[in-house]
C-alpha cells in the first residue's frame, strides 16, 4: 500500500514537472541588459565640474584685479614724481629769486613756470594715462561682448533643447514600445519592453545631461573669452602686414652677371712721315714700361727715313739719264 503510494505521489509530479515545461515553453528566453547608472554619473562629473569652475566669473575678477594694479601703478608713479618736484622745489626758488636780482625776472618766470609745468606732468600725467589704459580694456571687453552675449545664449539654448529633444525621444519610443507589448498580450514582450524602455530613458538622461552641460560650458567659454579682451596697439597692427611681406618675399636674388667691358684698343698710325702723324696713343702696358716705346718709335723712324730717301731718289734716275743721251748726241 506505501508502496502504491509512493508510485503514485512520484507519477503526479512528474506530470505537473511536465506540464509545467510546456507552459513555460512558449515564453521566450530574455536576455535584460541591467542598466548602469553609476556609468552615466561619472561621464557626467568631469563636465559638471566645468561647470562649477565659473570661467567668466574668474576671468572678470581677474579683470577688476587688473584694473587695480594698473591704478596702483600709476598712483606709485604720480607719487614718485610728485616727490622729486617736491626735492627740486627749493633748487628752483633759488634760481628764481638769483634771476630776479640779476635783473633778469623774465627768466625767473619761465622757471618758475617750466618747474610748474614738470611738476604737474610728473604729478598727473602716469594717473591719467592709466585711467586711458584701464578705459581702453575696458572698451575692447565691451566691444567683444556686444556679439558674444547673444552667442552665449544660442550655445545654452542649444544645449537645454538638445537635452530635452533626447529625453523625449526616448520617453515617447518607450511607452510606444509598452503599448505595442502589452497589446500583444505576452508577457516576455511586455517586461523586453519595460527593460528597454527603462534602458533607453536613463541613456537619454545621460546624454541629455551631457548636452546641457555642453551648453553651458560653452557658453561660459564664451563669456570668458569675451571678458579676456584686449586693444589692439598701433605697433601690432602694423607689424602684422610686414611680417606677412617679410614671409610673401623671396628667400634670395640670384644675381645677375653683367657682361665684362671690351679691352681698349690702340690703334698706331701707319703714316710715314712721323712729323705730319698725330702722337701715338700709348697702351697701359707701354706706359708702365718705357723700352717697348722706344724701340716701336725708332722702328717707325727707320721706317719714315728710308721711305723718304727712296721717295728723293726716284726723280735723280732719269735726269741722269737725259744727261748721258745729251752727251752721246754731241
Amino acid at each position: 500500500m506505501i508502496a502504491a503510494s509512493r508510485s503514485l505521489t512520484a507519477a503526479a509530479g512528474s506530470a505537473l514537472l511536465g506540464a509545467g515545461l510546456i507552459a513555460t515553453a512558449t515564453v521566450a528566453p530574455m536576455d535584460v541588459a541591467t542598466p548602469r547608472l553609476s556609468s552615466v554619473a561619472v561621464e557626467l562629473q568631469a563636465s559638471v565640474l566645468d561647470i562649477f569652475t565659473f570661467p567668466a566669473w574668474q576671468q572678470a575678477i581677474a579683470n577688476e584685479v587688473e584694473f587695480v594694479a594698473i591704478r596702483a601703478a600709476g598712483l606709485a608713479e604720480a607719487g614718485a614724481g610728485l616727490f622729486q618736484s617736491v626735492v627740486a622745489l627749493p633748487e628752483t626758488l633759488i634760481t628764481a629769486v638769483q634771476q630776479t636780482f640779476a635783473g633778469d625776472p623774465l627768466g625767473a618766470l619761465t622757471t618758475l613756470e617750466e618747474a610748474g609745468i614738470a611738476a604737474a606732468e610728473a604729478t598727473l600725467l602716469p594717473y591719467i594715462a592709466a585711467q586711458i589704459d584701464v578705459g581702453q580694456i575696458q572698451l575692447a571687453i565691451d566691444s567683444a561682448l556686444l556679439p558674444a552675449q547673444p552667442i552665449a545664449l544660442v550655445e545654452l539654448g542649444a544645449g537645454l533643447f538638445a537635452a530635452f529633444d533626447a529625453v523625449a525621444r526616448a520617453v515617447i519610443i518607450a511607452g510606444q514600445n509598452f503599448v505595442d507589448a502589452v497589446l500583444s498580450l505576452n508577457i516576455g514582450n511586455i517586461v523586453n519592453s519595460v527593460v528597454e524602455g527603462v534602458t533607453g530613458v536613463v541613456t537619454s538622461i545621460g546624454t541629455g545631461g551631457q548636452d546641457a552641460v555642453d551648453g553651458i560650458v560653452a557658453a561660459q567659454t564664451t563669456l570668458a573669452t569675451a571678458l579676456a579682451a584686449r586693444p589692439v596697439t598701433i605697433l601690432e597692427a602694423a607689424a602684422a602686414p610686414a611680417a606677412a611681406v617679410a614671409k610673401s618675399a623671396p628667400a634670395s636674388v640670384t644675381p645677375v652677371d653683367e657682361p665684362a667691358a671690351a679691352p681698349a684698343v690702340s690703334e698706331i698710325p701707319a703714316a710715314a712721315d712721323l712729323d705730319d702723324a698725330p702722337a701715338a696713343v700709348e697702351t697701359p702696358a707701354e706706359a708702365a714700361d718705357p723700352a717697348p716705346r722706344r724701340t716701336s718709335v725708332r722702328t717707325a723712324q727707320r721706317a719714315a727715313a728710308e721711305t723718304s730717301a727712296a721717295d728723293t731718289a726716284a726723280p735723280k734716275k732719269p735726269a741722269a739719264k737725259r744727261a748721258a743721251r745729251a752727251a752721246a748726241a754731241n
